[in-house]
């Protein structure tokens, strides 16, 4: 008696999926099921399955109706994707894509002239080079990208400024410091402030005793400082170069970061100040007050006896101020 060859040859769905995969292994490779592939496994479960249990008429039109859907809204995900891609005509962009040669990243910046669709996929034209639309990273109109004019930032140099700075939940707070230089750099024009104070959030001080010699050893050196805004409570990140640090008057240290590189777009408040550094204005005030007490103390005539101490320059000498680290 003949067997059913129905049953013998009957799989899992794992190894239905498997087969696909394998199938489809030279055309694609995405990692993902599409809805070709979806209609093959459904054409393949109904060529496969147990003719002693074969799929009712309910469950067949119950997949044929998830089928509809996933092709409908993969219809409706490529339409979204191409009007976001037509949206960035004309606009300044940048982003990180593969190269198809090398195989490494590529850095990749300029207009949008074109958008096109390969492989299901939207890609929007700058030069070159397709970049598809997940990659781009940053979208700027014509007139703020990089390779336009910086003269509409030169005239903040010099002043104190106030900016925007964001974290990872994008909450935003502001620091405020010294615009001492602007640069156009691939991300678009950047500002570096100078001087910009910090009241660090759990200073990591590392293997150093405390937050004196961290900022002794650490002067001059690059690091990452976290504070947290007094209003809110979220916390954020901003990296410089250390210049030194204090004691502010509520009993708690102070840092001051110089090099803080900030986007000039998210400098919302600029005015004029006094360029002197914290060193100078301490300077200032000692050798004003040795003035007003050397008034009051030193003989009209000079000392020029060999064997006196020789008048030393108030500047020469190591100001000790106890609230200076």
């Amino acid at each position: 008696m003949s067997s059913t060859s129905g049953i013998g040859s009957q799989k899992t769905i794992e190894q239905i999926i498997a087969a696909q995969e394998e199938a489809t292994k030279s055309t694609r490779n995405t990692g993902e099921l599409g809805k070709d592939d979806f209609l093959k496994l459904l054409i393949t479960q109904v060529q496969y399955q147990d003719p002693l249990n074969p799929t009712t008429d309910t469950d067949f039109i119950a997949q044929m109706a998830q089928f509809s859907s996933l092709e409908q809204m993969q219809n409706l995900n490529m339409s979204f994707a191409y009007q976001s891609g037509l949206s960035m005509m004309g606009k300044f962009i940048s982003a990180d894509i593969t190269d198809p040669v090398t195989g490494d990243t590529k850095y990749v910046d300029g207009i949008v002239e074109s958008v096109r669709i390969i492989n299901s996929e939207v890609y929007a034209v700058v030069g070159e080079d397709d970049v598809p639309l997940d990659k781009i990273h940053r979208v700027l109109d014509a007139s703020g990208s990089p390779t336009g004019s910086m003269t509409d930032y030169s005239s903040i140099i010099g002043l104190l400024g106030t900016a925007r700075v964001s974290n990872d939940d994008g909450k935003t707070s502001s620091i405020e410091g010294i615009i001492a230089s602007v640069s156009k750099e691939h991300n678009g024009i950047i500002a570096t402030f100078d001087e910009v104070d910090i009241k660090p959030y759990k200073l990591d001080i590392g293997a150093f005793s405390d937050e004196a010699e961290y900022v002794q050893y650490m002067a001059g050196q690059t690091v990452s400082i976290r504070f947290e805004d007094e209003l809110t409570g979220e916390r954020y990140t901003v990296t410089g170069t250390l210049r030194s640090g204090y004691m502010g008057e509520d009993g708690e240290v102070r840092l001051l970061l110089d090099g803080v590189k900030i986007p000039a777009d998210d400098i919302y408040s600029t005015r004029k100040i006094d360029l002197f550094s914290t060193e100078q204005m301490l300077l200032n005030q000692i050798l004003q007050e040795i003035r007003n007490q050397g008034a009051a103390d030193t003989p009209e005539e000079p000392l020029n006896d060999e064997n006196e101490d020789p008048v030393q320059d108030p500047l020469d000498e190591e100001p000790e101020i106890s609230d200076v680290i």
